[in-house]
């Protein structure tokens, strides 16, 4: 949706010269207000127009102890509105327009089963799993990509556009690659170097400092080295089960996403260098070999107190952190943002809860039709993945000051009816 009366300009008041004062009047109130930032009216718009085909299937055997429903679709949608850059003479530098196409397609896949059912004991599950895919087959420009929206041809609507973080450089060896950049320094293609002598010749780079990939080895970093990053999960699912006996009963949802990438607010904040007044999360560093850790102060020459060096080299999972708050170009881990590219794939379990029901004979005792004690518990477990550190990877791409972290809650109930 965009917002209501796109077809029409509006107007603001403002003060024009008219002979030797100044007038009140009026005039298109886009450039005025936004210096052309707002877009310009455009009295062509229409609707987006959708077209979808559905195929499902409702199934139910064995008496209904057994059903589901599995839906398989696809759509296609035109004329999206979307915004287009024109002429900056016009007083404005974009407009809305119905432009550029998209596809989606998908399954859903859903299963009941009603695994016991007797007078003491009941058992019931759901299980949902769901695949979708989205792509984008035009633009304001047909076939070219928009970078500068983060919008491309063939790939989903929501992505990241960044730089691909490519290892640590450290001090083993490695194969010269036939690269540019490579053959521009006289180093040799094929042949053996340390790592940290190749890096440093070819990008300044120095031990424990993260590696960018230069995707076309010209040694230089700009457009043509970034990839996008799918941010929508390749499946998601859940899974619900219910159980009841003698009076109590026990139910658990469960809820996955997988495959998919985020920007990590929580990296971005806790994990840079940079910003020297607050804590950083506990990162398994690369540790580059006679490397200070520790000592008991400086002394007036410059020379450090009891020093306590790093004996070997430590191979962490992350790089080395720089000693000063200064950037270093596309080699910094953060200026760039590559290392807060994170996989957020979980699997959660969100509630659990614990009921139990007060038989008939003590309800008629103190007069009840019903009476119920239960506990819920939400959000009590989470796995991700091993490197993945952050508060809950359900909400890695959310902006702390916002939105979550889940938090993990209990509460205790009472239910009568008189």
């Amino acid at each position: 949706a965009i917002d209501p009366y796109q077809t029409k300009g509006g107007v603001a008041s403002m003060f024009y010269p008219f002979g030797s004062s100044l007038q009140p009047g009026y005039a298109p109130s886009e450039p005025i207000v936004s210096d052309g930032n707002l877009p310009m009216a455009n009295t062509e718009l229409g609707w987006e127009k959708t077209t979808q085909w559905n195929f499902g299937i409702d199934f139910s055997f064995l008496r209904g102890r057994i059903g589901g429903v599995i839906d398989i679709y696809r759509s296609k949608t035109k004329d999206l509105l979307m915004q287009m850059s024109i002429p900056s003479i016009n007083g404005y530098k974009n407009t809305w327009a119905n432009i550029g196409e998209t596809s989606n397609k998908g399954i859903d896949i859903t299963l009941n089963t009603v695994n016991i059912d007797n007078k003491d004991f009941k058992w019931n599950t759901s299980l949902n799993m769901s695949y979708q895919k989205d792509k984008i087959d035009k633009l304001a420009n047909g076939k070219e990509d928009d970078i500068n929206n983060n919008l491309f041809i063939g790939e989903s609507l929501n992505n990241i556009y960044g730089y691909a973080w490519d290892g640590i450089v450290s001090d083993k060896d490695m194969v010269v690659p036939d690269t540019e950049i490579a053959r521009s320094k006289g180093l040799t293609p094929g042949s053996t170097m340390k790592s940290y002598d190749y890096y440093y010749t070819c990008y300044g780079w120095t031990e424990g400092m993260p590696i960018i990939r230069d995707m076309n080895g010209d040694g230089n970093f700009d457009e043509n080295d970034k990839k996008v990053y799918c941010s929508d999960p390749k499946w998601t699912g859940s899974l619900s089960t219910t159980f009841s006996a003698f009076g109590f009963d026990l139910s658990a949802s469960l809820y996955t996403k997988q495959g998919y990438m985020v920007y990590s607010n929580t990296y971005e904040r806790y994990m840079d260098y940079s910003d020297r007044g607050r804590n950083r999360l506990d990162m398994d560093y690369y540790i580059p070999a006679g490397t200070l850790v520790d000592c008991d102060g400086v002394n007036p020459d410059g020379t450090f107190i009891n020093p306590v060096y790093q004996q070997s080299t430590h191979y962490g999972k992350y790089p080395f952190p720089p000693p000063s708050a200064t950037g270093n170009g596309a080699g910094n881990y953060f200026t760039n943002g590559v290392g807060n590219y994170v996989d957020a794939s979980f699997v959660k379990i969100k509630n659990i809860t614990l009921g139990y029901t007060l038989p008939q004979n003590i309800l008629d005792v103190i007069h009840l039709q019903k009476a119920r004690i239960y506990c819920t518990v939400t959000n009590p477990f989470c796995w991700s993945k091993d490197d993945f550190k952050g508060w809950d990877p359900e909400w890695a791409g959310a902006d702390l000051k916002d939105d979550g972290p889940a938090t993990v809650t209990c509460e205790f109930g009472l239910n009568l009816k008189f």
